[in-house]
């Protein structure tokens, strides 16, 4: 988004509130949480609305992303746009003179919003493989390789196994020696030893220049638990993908979408 446009959806609380629900609107039709009806219409001055269907009034964002923390509409358009910048959360927090616990949950909201329903999907395995044709191979030299199969990965040692950006992306323990993987057949060649991610070893397939574009942004957090791993790779992801695109529409159309309950 231009600066100027930005300036002017941010000028007042009113703007910022109108740029958020017409963000709402093109995700979809308010719905009422009560009954689901997509039936409603506008009381106090636009502030909330009443389901035409069971009466029920509600606030126009409730049960979206955005409307997880309680903050004002300007507030949350900054900090999308400095979390679209790269920024990290104490520099937004500092920015914006918001509480870094409550940027935190903003920040951490944006992921969710990001991810959304597919951190559920059957191509995103945690703490195990359950792959059968995961093998561990040995090193090779020479011109031509000649990988001789040593054994299968004990599960314990798969922190996360994950399909994205056009490739695959696995993560062990650093426990793990091997300089190359093969899974459904596809090898995967070791790409960070823990040099950027002490307690992980990264290995991966496809996609380019995903991880050249990716590890710099990842290590800037200095040390990820494995519980948020993966809202962080789908940040990446996402920002690869939409690399030459501005993405701050974007983001909070991500934000307007209706979460999971």
């Amino acid at each position: 988004m231009q600066v100027f446009k930005f300036e002017k959806i941010t000028q007042t609380e009113k703007a910022a509130r109108h740029y958020i629900i017409g963000c709402c609107e093109k995700t979809g039709r308010m719905r009422c949480q009560s009954c689901g009806s997509d039936k409603a219409y506008v009381i106090e001055n636009g502030d909330r609305r009443r389901c035409a269907g069971c009466g029920h009034s509600f606030h126009p964002l409730q049960g979206r992303w955005i409307h997880r923390v309680k903050i004002s509409s300007q507030k949350w358009l900054w900090i999308v746009k400095l979390f679209e910048l790269d920024n990290s959360t104490s520099t937004i927090s500092v920015e914006t003179d918001i509480s870094y616990p409550t940027v935190l949950k903003a920040v951490e909201t944006i992921r969710l919003a990001i991810v959304g329903d597919s951190i559920q999907c059957a191509d995103i395995e945690f703490g195990c493989c359950t792959d059968t044709s995961m093998l561990i191979l040995g090193a090779s030299s020479g011109e031509h390789r000649s990988v001789q199969v040593l054994e299968r990965i004990p599960a314990e040692h798969i922190k996360c196994n994950v399909k994205l950006a056009g490739g695959r992306m696995i993560w062990t323990d650093k426990n793990l020696v091997y300089n190359t993987l093969m899974c459904e057949n596809e090898e995967l060649k070791l790409v960070d030893r823990g040099e950027h991610f002490p307690r992980f070893r990264a290995y991966f397939s496809g996609a380019g220049g995903f991880w050249q574009y990716a590890r710099e942004r990842l290590a800037k957090h200095h040390g990820i638990s494995l519980e948020k791993l993966m809202l962080y790779i789908r940040e990446m992801e996402f920002r690869y993908l939409h690399r030459d695109e501005q993405l701050f529409d974007l983001l909070v159309e991500k934000l307007c979408h209706y979460a999971p309950s």
